[in-house]
């Protein structure tokens, strides 16, 4: 718990450092448009858009892996209860 609350501080730390250091206003031209901003924005934009793009083209393959485990969980038989013997077998203590 102590580690994670000081690993914590020491990103937010680090993530306001990059800030200070990256405040000058940056022209960002795209398709006809521009716009100005803080360079720390136009970063932090472009990463989190570049995240969402990974995470929307990784879905259709997570969601098939979860059908499919759930498919294969389906297909195991459940166990037997609890005391019982299986035919062929002896019981527990029997040499």
């Amino acid at each position: 718990m102590k580690l994670t609350f000081i690993a914590a501080l020491l990103v937010a730390a680090l993530a306001a450092f990059f800030a200070i250091q990256n405040s000058q206003v940056a022209t960002v031209t795209f398709l006809g448009w521009y716009f100005e901003a803080p360079l720390v924005m136009v970063l932090l934009i472009t990463f989190a858009a570049g995240a969402l793009a990974a995470m929307l083209i990784m879905f259709p393959a997570s969601m098939k892996k979860s059908l499919e485990i759930k498919r294969l969980k389906a297909q195991i038989p459940p166990p037997p209860p609890a005391g019982s013997v299986e035919p062929g077998s002896r019981p527990p203590g029997a040499y």
